[in-house]
């Protein structure tokens, strides 16, 4: 009996391996191998459950890290964020724009459109299997062989590899991308924590939960590398927010760039970054005005990073695979027939919906590739 062999295997349920799924052509047998017993889960969560599906004001520069920004102009031009607004109005749901630019289902409920991809990826006849943890990819001749951890085989002539990155690992995520990229000879930048709070080595019982509006800059012995103000929260011995994430997302493209490697981040940061925070006597709280490293007279602290917190608090992963390893359309330069898109990519997001929308118009863009 000969085996059956799928036109095209994803590896993965989250948003981009599930928005291309749903976007390839109909006529193309497909699946989607996910991990879970479910799709969509960090879908579910994003936007405290209400599902920040993207952000009014997206600066290509400004909101992203990674080596090849540039893809991003081309990206969104192709799918942006009045695209998926567009495209989410033709389903029947509706959204509309918070603070910040964010954008959020006006149900307020994430469900709804992890109910709506459930029906588009039957409706394209996309095969869904969940549980299914994939051992190990091979390619043989013109085709992948995809197995299980029960040494089950799934074979596709080609595979899109969305497996996400290493943060938020309770929801199944890990080290696999990147371990099958190198097993193909492709390059990656080596993963890094984003959008997750820092632990210092002062203590801030004094202003715990304490929330305010803060001009951060970050530095390394003196020099300014990045800077931006927004809204942070104390907690005992760390500090967290919006403002925080981005912190931890720049200070990790920083040190890539610089050659640090994962087992050298935190001496290097420890030795030579510092955290600045200046607040505006408008809106500073009374408690600070009393801490003992508060400095009245430049109205700012400056404190020391002692960590970062833990991978199930980060909420992306920085570094990934190279985009210059990578055509237009994703497709692996050394391995054809093989794709990557979503968090497993060397291209990511700060907080606040700009991670869902790379996902959509990376999906949507290599998804339509197939139709040329």
């Amino acid at each position: 009996m000969q085996e059956h062999i799928f036109d095209i295997a994803i590896v993965g349920g989250g948003a981009s391996g599930i928005f291309s799924a749903i976007h390839l052509p109909k006529n193309l047998s497909k699946i989607i191998l996910e991990k879970t017993n479910k799709i969509g889960t960090k879908v579910l969560l994003s936007g405290w459950e209400r599902c920040n599906v993207s952000n009014m004001y997206i600066e290509d520069e400004k909101d992203y890290v990674g080596e090849n920004k540039k893809i991003l102009l081309s990206l969104f031009h192709h799918f942006s964020q009045y695209d998926m607004i567009h495209w989410l109005e033709k389903e029947g749901i509706k959204t509309h724009t918070e603070d910040n630019g964010r954008i959020l289902l006006d149900s307020g409920k994430s469900e709804e459109i992890v109910k709506l991809f459930e029906k588009k990826i039957q409706e394209n006849d996309a095969i869904l299997k969940t549980n299914f943890s994939v051992n190990d990819i091979e390619k043989k001749d013109d085709t992948f062989i995809i197995l299980w951890e029960n040494w089950e085989k799934i074979c596709a002539r080609e595979v899109i590899i969305a497996t996400g990155g290493k943060s938020f690992a309770q929801i199944g995520t890990d080290w696999w991308g990147y371990n099958f990229a190198k097993k193909f000879g492709i390059e990656i930048v080596e993963p890094y924590k984003g959008l997750c709070g820092i632990t210092t080595k002062e203590d801030f019982s004094s202003l715990s939960w304490i929330s305010c509006l803060v001009e951060c800059n970050i530095y390394d012995k003196e020099k300014t590398f990045f800077k931006e103000k927004w809204n942070m929260l104390f907690t005992h011995f760390w500090i967290s927010w919006p403002l925080i994430f981005h912190i931890v997302l720049k200070i990790g493209e920083y040190i890539r760039n610089k050659g640090i490697t994962y087992e050298n981040e935190i001496p290097y940061i420890k030795e030579n970054i510092d955290v600045k925070l200046i607040f505006s006597w408008d809106n500073i709280p009374k408690k600070i005005l009393n801490f003992p490293l508060f400095d009245k007279e430049k109205n700012e602290i400056i404190l020391k990073i002692n960590d970062f917190r833990s991978w199930k608090e980060a909420k992306v992963t920085g570094g990934g695979v190279k985009l210059n390893e990578l055509s237009k359309n994703f497709e692996s330069k050394k391995v054809s027939g093989l794709y990557f898109i979503g968090e497993v990519l060397d291209i990511t997001g700060k907080s606040g919906g700009f991670n869902l929308q790379l996902a959509w118009s990376e999906a949507h863009t290599l998804a339509k590739s197939f139709f040329e």
